[in-house]
């Protein structure tokens, strides 16, 4: 079977780059499904299309390959756009079957149950395709077959779900070949050491995932099985210089942390060009993480994500269902810094429930922490979590923004904590937080550029104009 993988990205960039600015965006659910397929011996490709002529960009890899069946995955901002390209190609190609699943679709299949697609894949997608692919190369209907519901004339077969898969070295390393035609450098490689988070923040859906199928949720790679992988890439990747270790949070099993450092320390040993590593930590409520961060540094992590999303205390424990004090963050920041660990933070405005003066708490504690680098984003309430159900419960009218505008506009029209403010914050939150501390320049830019993204025509025009030669590496430094 021929089988087309259609993957969107909001911020794809324009030509003449490829869509992709790095090997860190490439999408690793679908890279393990194109990897399942291929052992089963199928063929696989990817498109990336842009927003803007995605005709162009389907019609360039058809002219290259005839799928037999295509599979869409999707967040919800982005669906309307997957739905827009695959009834696009379901009128160009009405013989293939069209399979959609990811996030989006495992938290709402009835919705995109009506859109233009054959079947929906809830939950895990790797034995579902493979079987689903086996199934239409003999030429057979499908059915039966679990995890999918499947369109039938009026009606939809939805069959039960299998279980989470449990020993995720069984699965074959990513397929990183089909992005090949689709990223523009490769000097930063993502890694999955795991799948599943234990925690019920208010506003992430996993503690819906956590519900489509039986079986242990929380799942880590063995520290072996990573290392093997590792080597892989390097092999396939020689100007190869960092790894992000995907994870939700590693120290969901410090256990398995301090072994894994261990083999990361083995490995970086005997490398004359030493790669740098990164990965997301939680912080942990009444508990010192001062040992793991050592282990961190003699294994070769340079950074580490933390999400501070908010600093008030009575926001992350009301609203977002988070446990840790400031104290918490505080002392983690610093623990961190000792261990020469860089910090990238990861804040939110505009959640329903906060205020001004909460926000306030959020400038003073990055203040004190000054983390190397902050991602501040406006909330944006996604389907399948909890704040979405607030949102709702409070009769909140979610305005319809494009997919580029979900994290730098509000959307809520919060009576609390009005647009007009939570926007001010949004463009100076630097000028709040670095003030003093970093050039003003710098700080400018930040606002420039989150205020450039609330404006997605003259943001992509911008980013044309910025995509090569020298241009680029300033833009690269205002970000």
């Amino acid at each position: 079977m021929n089988v087309l993988f259609v993957y969107s990205l909001a911020d794809a960039s324009f030509p003449p780059v490829k869509p992709l600015n790095s090997w860190a965006k490439i999408q690793l659910g679908i890279s393990y499904i194109s990897s399942c397929l291929k052992q089963a011996g199928h063929r696989t490709m990817l498109v990336v299309p842009r927003r803007r002529r995605f005709q162009n960009d389907v019609q360039r890899v058809f002219q290259m390959f005839s799928p037999d069946l295509i599979c869409f995955t999707a967040v919800s901002t982005e669906y309307s756009f997957v739905e827009k390209v695959a009834q696009f190609i379901r009128e160009k190609a009405p013989e293939a079957y069209l399979v959609v699943g990811g996030p989006h679709a495992s938290l709402q299949p009835e919705v995109v149950s009506t859109g233009p697609f054959d079947a929906v894949c809830i939950g895990e997608g790797e034995y579902p395709m493979v079987e689903l692919a086996s199934v239409l190369q003999e030429k057979k209907q499908p059915s039966g077959i679990p995890n999918l519901w499947i369109k039938r004339n009026h009606s939809i077969e939805k069959n039960d779900s299998r279980d989470f898969i449990q020993n995720l070295d069984e699965l074959p390393f990513p397929d990183r070949e089909i992005w090949r035609p689709w990223v523009e450098h490769d000097s930063l490689h993502t890694i999955l050491l795991g799948r599943g988070c234990p925690h019920n923040c208010t506003y992430c859906c996993n503690h819906m995932l956590r519900k489509l199928s039986k079986g242990q949720y929380v799942r880590f790679r063995s520290p072996s099985n990573v290392i093997q992988e590792m080597g892989c890439v390097s092999e396939s990747f020689p100007d190869l210089s960092g790894m992000y270790f995907e994870v939700e949070t590693i120290t969901a099993n410090q256990k398995w942390a301090f072994e894994f450092c261990e083999r990361l320390e083995e490995f970086n040993a005997f490398r004359k060009n030493k790669i740098g590593f990164g990965t997301n930590v939680r912080v942990i409520p009444n508990r010192s993480l001062r040992p793991l961060f050592k282990a961190f540094s003699r294994a070769g992590f340079s950074y580490i994500n933390l999400g501070i999303e908010s600093g008030s205390e009575r926001v992350r424990s009301k609203v977002l269902k988070r446990a840790d004090s400031n104290e918490d963050l505080i002392r983690t920041c610093d623990e961190a810094r000792e261990s020469g660990l860089s910090i990238n933070a990861y804040n939110m405005i505009g959640l329903p429930g906060e205020t001004p003066q909460d926000f306030r708490e959020t400038l003073e504690i990055n203040r004190r922490c000054l983390p190397d680098n902050n991602y501040l984003s406006i909330f944006y309430p996604y389907p399948g979590t909890e704040l979405h159900r607030v949102c709702l419960e409070r009769g909140l009218q979610l305005k319809r923004e494009e997919e580029s505008l979900e994290r730098f506009r509000p959307v809520l029209g919060l009576s609390e904590f009005p647009d007009r403010k939570v926007n001010h914050y949004f463009r100076w939150f630097d000028w709040y937080v670095y003030r003093g501390r970093r050039s003003l320049l710098k700080i400018l830019s930040h606002a420039f550029f989150r205020t450039l993204g609330a404006y997605p025509r003259l943001f992509r025009t911008f980013r044309l104009f910025t995509s090569r030669g020298p241009l680029a590496a300033l833009r690269r430094w205002m970000r």
